[in-house]
This record gives structure tokens, sequence and C-alpha cells, in this order.
């Protein structure tokens, strides 16, 4: 337990006593991933998505679904949770490619560290925490990650509690109610737990009745009148200073609020329009309409085959093939690129393809087979329009 864990605990557990609080299954759904995100090796997506389908029951993810991720039924018309539903939940976190999950888990893990030496007294890490959490969660550069920087603090409140060395000697009932955190609520409880470290470091004084009172006693105790008019001025000094502290909080909350506000009607308007994108492709590259991406590097083929070889061929035919051509422009234009390399061989487990389709033999338990990706994939930016899908080489 670290010096200061009583103290933090009781803030922790005062959180919980708001009246009229209600837990909702979706945030215990959304906190368990953030933790395995935190605290897993690069898991693949399989097991991402078995731990959250032997944790949950059908119906609880079915629920999550529909209302959070407001996808129920997908092309392939799949009613369990699996891959395509897990990209969509990290899409949710800013979290979509390994490179940003990478950038959450370290620096969530940076500010845990810190946070856990200045419960234990350091002024040193406290200074440093303040500093990197204003820079990880409130920074406005250009280019930042604003979903992965909402979700900083509801992963470090989770890990304080629930971390298996419990620092704070948490009981289990506070480790049972933190896993129903919500995101907005995670903030605030880490600024009542920064002050009150401040207080307890001694770098912020604690101000109440009876300091005041005591060092207007110690200055004015030989002259009454003196005194009350002393009194007077330090009340009214305090007073201000309190009431300019409070304006000051509620300038910092409004800004914030309004800046979530409009970074969140902003993101809700890319997203509609990335939705709306995705959609096209998707059912462009569905049976119904011939799996015309996963076709793409097989046409551009023989586009190259035509014009190299100088094949004769009718002008009704080339045509048609201008107009293929075309379109393959137009979707590299829109920003639509394949995730990995046509024909390309390479060796590898089940785990490694666990976000691919695969066509072959069921693998054995570490087994390595080599394998041809027979259609690459597509993304949009982050949005994954199709997988890849590779199959077995017999050697």
């Amino acid at each position: 337990m670290v010096k200061y864990g009583n103290q933090v605990r009781k803030i922790v557990e005062n959180h919980f006593e708001t009246e009229g609080r209600r837990d909702n299954i979706f945030d215990l759904i959304e906190n368990n991933f953030i933790i395995q995100i935190l605290t897993l090796e690069r898991p693949s997506f399989l097991t991402y998505i078995k731990l959250i389908t032997r944790k949950f029951k059908d119906d609880e993810l079915r629920k999550y679904r529909q209302i959070v991720l407001k996808n129920e039924v997908f092309p392939n018309e799949v009613t369990s949770f699996e891959q395509e539903h897990l990209i969509l939940m990290m899409r949710r976190f800013g979290i979509n490619s390994q490179e940003r999950r990478d950038e959450y888990k370290d620096k969530s893990n940076e500010l845990f560290k810190l946070f856990i030496e200045m419960c234990d007294g350091s002024r040193e890490a406290y200074f440093e925490f303040c500093k990197k959490y204003e820079e990880y969660v409130f920074s406005k550069k250009e280019g930042d990650n604003y979903k992965l920087k909402l979700y900083i603090p509801l992963g470090l409140v989770l890990r304080i509690v629930g971390e298996k060395e419990n620092y704070l000697n948490s009981e289990i009932e506070l480790r049972k109610k933190i896993k129903f955190l919500k995101r907005y609520e995670a903030n605030g409880i880490i600024t009542d737990i920064k002050y009150e470290v401040a207080n307890l470091l001694g770098i912020r004084k604690r101000k109440n009745t009876k300091d005041i009172l005591d060092n207007v006693k110690v200055l004015i105790e030989d002259d009454k009148e003196e005194k009350e008019e002393n009194i007077k001025e330090i009340e009214t000094l305090e007073s201000v200073k309190l009431e300019r502290d409070q304006y000051k909080s509620s300038l910092l909350l409004i800004q914030r609020g309004f800046e979530e506000l409009r970074e969140k009607i902003q993101e809700e308007t890319e997203n509609a329009v990335n939705e709306q994108i995705k959609e096209f492709f998707v059912s462009l590259n569905s049976g119904k309409y011939g799996n015309f991406l996963d076709k793409m590097p097989l046409t551009e083929e023989l586009l190259k085959d035509i014009r190299k070889n100088n094949i004769e061929i009718p002008q009704e035919v080339k045509r048609v093939l201008m107009f293929i051509k075309s379109i393959i422009k137009f979707i590299k234009d829109t920003g639509i690129v394949p995730i990995r390399e046509m024909d390309s061989i390479f060796t590898g487990t089940a785990e490694d393809i666990a976000e691919m389709d695969y066509i072959g033999n069921e693998f054995e338990d570490g087994e390595i087979k080599k394998l041809k990706v027979v259609a690459p994939g597509y993304k949009y930016k982050d949005i994954i329009i199709s997988i890849p899908k590779v199959e077995e080489v017999e050697e």
C-alpha cells in the first residue's frame, strides 16, 4: 500500500456514494476491454474476442452492438460478437491500429507509474504527473488522437483501484464498483486526487477557519479594535480568493466542455461520412457485385498483360476495359488501399492470421503453415472495408 493510499481510496469511495447512481453493463463491457488493452502484451484479435465472449453473455453483447456500436447485422449476417464488432469497438476508443494501441498503453503506463510514486510521497512525481497528465489528456496539438485522450483518465482510475498489487488497500466491494465507472467520471476523480495529494505533500496549503482565526489571534491579540478589522480583512481576502478559484475552475470546466462538444460534433460528422463511404465500398465488394475490390489486382494484371503484349481486342471490349481502369483509379484516388500484398507468400500460425479469412486445413497447436494472400483486403483510413484472405500452400 502507498503512503497516501487511505486518503486516495476515500476519494474514490465518496464518488460512488452519489445518490441515484446506476450501473450499466455497457460500461462493464468497455472497462473490461480497456483493462485487456493495458495489461496484455499485444494479443491477437482472436484473443480479445475469446476474452470478451467468455466474460459476457450473448444477449449482453448483442444489446451492446445494437445500442452502443449502433451496428447489429454485417454483410455476412453474423449474430455473435466477431472481428467486425471488435474493430468498431476499437474505433470508439481511437485505438483501431496497433500503433494507437501501443500509444494508449505507453502513455497510460507512464502516468500510472508517476501516480503511484506521487501517492507514495514523491513531490517530483507529483509535478511530473501533473505536467504529463495535462499534455496527454488536454493538449490540442495538431494530429492528436482526440478519442484516445478521452479514455486515458478512465484507464488510469481502473488500474489505480483494480491493480493486483492493491496499492490503495481497496476492499472487494470497491473493486467491483470501479468496473462500472463511466468515462466522463474518471477525470473528476483524478482532479480530486491531485488536489488532495498536493495538500498532503504541502504543495498547496489547505485553508480552514481554524487556521485563519489562529493567525488573526497571533497578529492582533493586543488590540481588540485592530483584531476585528484584521479579521474582516483576512476573511474578505480568503473569500475573494475562494470565489476567484471557483470561477477559474468553472471557466476551465466550461472551456473544456465546449471544446469536447465542438470536437464531438466534428467527430460525429466525420464518422457519418466515413460510415457512408464504408457502406458503399463494402457493398461494392459484396458477392452481389462480383467482389470488385478483391478482383482489382487480377484486373490490373490483365490490363498490364494486354498493354505489354500488344494484344488486339475489339473496340467494344477496349471501351469496357478503359471504363474499369477509370473505376480502379477512382477507388485509389479516394484513399482505398490494400492491407496485404496480393500473391505474397509467408509463414504463420493461427494467431498470426486471426485477423484474416483463412482457407485450408485446421491449424494444430503451435503449427506454422506456409500461406499465400489470395485477396489483399482493403481499408479506408483506419476503417476496415474487407479483411485479407489467405490460403494454405501445400508443400
